[in-house]
This record gives structure tokens, C-alpha cells and sequence, in this order.
């Protein structure tokens, strides 16, 4: 009994699967898979939220829930590929470095190809938010406003240097393309009025 969900890195050859027992005081098993092969597992005393696995299989970012109830996540943690946790941190950096209160309603985490980074996103009231981390080390490198105010994807380019945005606004179907530097800088940027296919 319980319930199964499944994330697959972009490539799609790492896969990492969920299982949330409904029975036995809240367990879920992780596992981690090469194809059809199990690479690694661990049980949890909690359901874990949003996940993201690296295209070569060696990182893991888990969301783990605030609220699960309305879907409000309070931190984000790293995992190597055998599920050793190298640091759980919360959405912020140091004070007065970036946002570090609070619950956040993550609509895309990303791992870079070599999982040395991951990005968080979040839609916004104006802008969509985008956190960038170190994940080798779970450090928080910066917090930023981008584009329009929903995120709809992230993608990292594989040596790290470039991120892609893609946010939108499903009432006016605009959507923004974004290319941005691995400091959170701007280099080009491309709006799609009407965009009516996402």
C-alpha cells in the first residue's frame, strides 16, 4: 500500500523512485536506479517533497516539506549516490545574504549535468525567484528576481557556466527566455509574446 512517485534525470538514464507508506508510521523508501538496476536505496522517517538526480547519476536534491499539505517546502537537501546526505540548508544564505525565512512553494529544482550545482525556482508576485547552490558542498550561493512571474523551467549547461530560464505568464501566454551566468547575470534574453504551446 502506499504511493510511488518517480524522477528521472534530463538525460534519462538515472532515475530515482519514491515510495510513501501509507501503513507504518510514515515511511518512504528512495532508491536510486541505473536503468533497471539499483544503484542505491535508504528509508526516511518523512515523505520526501520535489527531487532531482544529476545526468551522471552522482547527485541527488531532495525538497523536504514545510506544509506538505500545500505543498510549502522549508529546505532543500544533498545526497552523493549512495544516499549519504552531505548537507541539508535551509532556501537562504547568511544574513543579509538573499531570503532566509520561511516556506517556499518550488515549482522546478535542477541539478547541473555533473550535479555541482542545483537551482530552485519559484514563482513570484512580480518575478519569478531563482536560488542557486553549490551542491558538492550544499552552500547557497545566491537568491535572484527573474523574468516574468511564474518559472516553467531550468536548465544548467554542462560545465556549469550558463543557466537557462524559462518563465511565463499563463494569463497574457507570454513567456521570457533567459541565458544567465553561473553569478546570476543576465548575458541574453528572448520574449515569445502569445505563446500560446508552452
Amino acid at each position: 500500500a502506499g504511493t510511488v512517485a518517480t524522477y528521472k534525470s534530463p538525460n534519462g538514464r538515472y532515475t530515482v523512485t519514491v515510495t510513501a507508506e501509507v501503513l507504518g508510521g510514515g515511511m518512504s523508501s528512495c532508491k536510486l536506479l541505473d536503468g533497471d538496476q539499483v544503484i542505491a536505496s535508504k528509508m526516511f522517517d518523512h515523505n520526501p517533497g520535489k527531487i532531482a538526480v544529476s545526468d551522471n547519476g552522482e547527485a541527488i536534491a531532495m525538497l523536504n516539506w514545510g506544509w506538505e499539505d500545500e505543498g510549502g517546502s522549508r529546505s532543500i537537501s544533498f545526497y552523493d549516490a549512495n544516499w549519504a546526505l552531505i548537507k541539508e540548508t535551509s532556501f537562504g544564505g547568511n544574513p543579509g545574504e538573499g531570503d532566509n525565512g520561511g516556506l517556499k512553494w518550488v515549482k522546478v529544482v535542477t541539478l547541473s549535468p555533473d550535479g555541482t550545482h542545483c537551482a530552485v525556482g519559484t514563482h513570484g508576485s512580480e518575478k519569478a525567484s531563482v536560488i542557486f547552490y553549490d551542491s558538492k558542498a550544499g552552500q547557497w550561493l545566491w537568491g535572484k528576481q527573474f523574468g516574468l512571474k511564474e518559472i516553467h523551467e531550468i536548465a544548467i549547461s554542462k560545465n556549469d557556466k550558463y543557466i537557462l530560464l524559462a518563465t511565463c505568464e499563463r494569463d497574457q501566454f507570454n513567456v521570457l527566455i533567459q541565458l544567465v551566468d553561473q553569478d546570476g547575470n543576465i548575458l541574453w534574453e528572448k520574449t515569445l509574446p502569445k505563446a500560446f504551446s508552452y
